[in-house]
């Protein structure tokens, strides 16, 4: 009952704010609102690990018939741990907020809540019909809050295009559905059959933008640090939840060596991309795909800890990074500890991903150690980049505002020690590759000497390298059939519409029926 409670906290407070938004009250007291309803789900939900396993049915759908399943959450050991970080998110936020109250938006908090809340639905969805309604509420939203927010035609269309993507990765999830129902299953997350785990693959690395390496948004839409953040990690918190199921189960042998190539292709650009972004929050869809992709090739090699431990560190060290929006000394030494629960150091909490290092041939562990190392170097350059001063804030902010990054770096933390991430059993030490992370960190070393040096690539080599790597082919192509598409639905509109609308209307009825009973005798 725990995270039902916690759930419903969090879509019950942003209405609560809305309503006594109304009566022009005091911002200092609509954060308050939002800092209780934020702080009792967080506790919640850190608790419920004691309730673990448990089923939760929403609602009873009938006739069962028809709905083979009901909308129903699952706690477990691998939906806990991604909804204890979810969780601290909307804390953090507030938190981090204090210092931009002159821009106070008590819409913008109801709306981190709600986000948050249904991306706990998403991670806790024990079935598809779960999982399904929870993306396409998560998906609506972010498109809507985006197209308020957007001026230019293009930016729509970058929208429009986000959202299709999306929605292919659901129809996968239904396709799959389908799939396990043909061979007489019945398609749970906590018991993936063998011969649909490659589709269930596909749907989180498209949603993800690692299958095919895609980012429908070249530059970020106006939504920043604080929601932008919530925005942008809710859907990848409830992708990694399936590849971290799917690594217990695997993919079918056949399909690996392509997965793995394109895998390998997302990591190597997105880390590249990271490194030359022009900030953080610019860089911030590269940085989720080069740690989606580390952690996409840890499913596909069937390690499940390996694949936790890397999608934690995108979701929680990447939160660190872009919630820091000023940085005194202080609070760019945290952004520094921050990097480093994704360094696979030993002891840190992405230790378990070094499982990848022992586990890959030496040509790929390579590659993976290269992108490793382009990701860890990009947080360092942005972190070291000058950012605003926090000279004209109060007093009692300087105070409040490094609790947020604190709590993120303490929940990674503790989740990593407790679920052992970051403490393996003795007898497996010696099998992690802790040496990937070291070399990592050596090669982000050398590559810092030459940068201080001033020693880089020719801007023609580098533009070359950008233009290899990039998958903007595969925009270029779904810009031309979108636009194509919207053409042909457009003439047939005008045609439809037209005096002869009725007797073409009529043919493609009459072609349709023709086809249909012609299927129906064997055709």
């Amino acid at each position: 009952m725990m995270i039902s409670i916690s759930i419903l906290i969090l879509f019950i407070t942003p209405i609560i704010i809305l309503i006594v938004e109304r009566f022009e009250l005091r911002a200092g007291y609509l954060w308050l609102l939002a800092m209780v309803g934020a702080a009792t789900a967080w506790l919640l939900i850190l608790f419920s690990r004691s309730q673990a396993p448990l089923l939760i049915s929403l609602m009873q759908w009938k006739p069962e018939a028809l709905f083979s399943a009901s909308p129903t959450l699952l706690l477990d050991d691998i939906s806990w741990i991604f909804a204890a970080a979810l969780s601290v998110f909307p804390l953090a936020v507030l938190l981090t907020d204090v210092v931009h109250f002159a821009d106070v938006d008590p819409s913008g908090w109801a709306a981190t809540l709600a986000m948050t809340g249904l991306g706990l639905l998403a991670v806790f969805a024990e079935n598809p019909i779960t999982l399904v309604l929870a993306w396409a509420v998560m998906d609506l939203s972010e498109t809507l809050m985006l197209l308020l927010r957007v001026s230019t035609s293009e930016q729509r269309e970058r929208v429009v295009v986000a959202l299709s993507v999306r929605l292919i990765g659901i129809l996968l999830i239904v396709i799959a559905t389908q799939q396990a129902r043909s061979i007489g299953d019945t398609l749970a997350f906590n018991s993936i059959p063998p011969e649909v785990s490659g589709l269930l693959l596909l749907a989180a690395g498209l949603r993800l933008g690692v299958l095919p390496p895609h980012q429908p948004f070249f530059q970020e839409p106006p939504l920043r640090r604080g929601l932008g953040t919530i925005v942008r990690l809710m859907p990848v918190a409830s992708s990694l939840v399936i590849l971290a199921r799917i690594a217990q189960v695997g993919v079918p042998l056949t399909w690996q060596p392509y997965l793995l190539a394109v895998a390998v292709i997302s990591a190597l650009y997105g880390a590249y991309a990271w490194v030359q972004s022009p900030n953080e929050l610019d860089g911030r869809p590269f940085w989720i795909l080069g740690m989606a992709a580390i952690a996409l090739v840890s499913t596909i090699f069937r390690l499940p800890t390996a694949t936790i431990a890397w999608g934690l560190a995108l979701l929680m060290s990447g939160s660190v990074l872009f919630l820091t929006s000023n940085r005194t000394r202080f609070v760019s030494l945290l952004s520094f500890v921050g990097i480093l629960g994704a360094s696979a150091f030993p002891f840190t909490p992405a230790w378990a991903g070094g499982l990848l290092y022992s586990n890959s041939g030496v040509i790929l562990m390579f590659v993976i150690i290269i992108a490793h190392a382009l990701l860890v170097l990009g947080y360092v350059r942005h972190v070291l980049q000058p950012s605003r001063s926090l000279e004209d804030v109060e007093p009692w902010m300087l105070i409040v505002y490094p609790i947020g990054l604190i709590l993120l770096m303490a929940t990674h933390w503790g989740i990593a020690w407790s679920q052992g991430l970051a403490n393996p059993p003795g007898d497996l030490v010696l099998s992690f590759g802790w040496w990937g992370g070291v070399i990592a960190f050596g090669v982000v070393a050398i590559l810092m000497i030459f940068r201080r040096r001033e020693i880089s690539l020719p801007s023609s080599v580098s533009t070359s390298l950008g233009s290899i790597l990039s998958p903007e082919w595969i925009y270029k192509i779904l810009w031309w059939l979108f636009r194509n598409l919207s053409r042909t639905f457009s003439a047939i509109s005008q045609i439809l519409e037209g005096e002869g609308g009725i007797l073409w209307s009529i043919l493609m009825l009459i072609l349709l029926i023709s086809l249909v009973a012609q299927q129906s005798v064997g055709g």
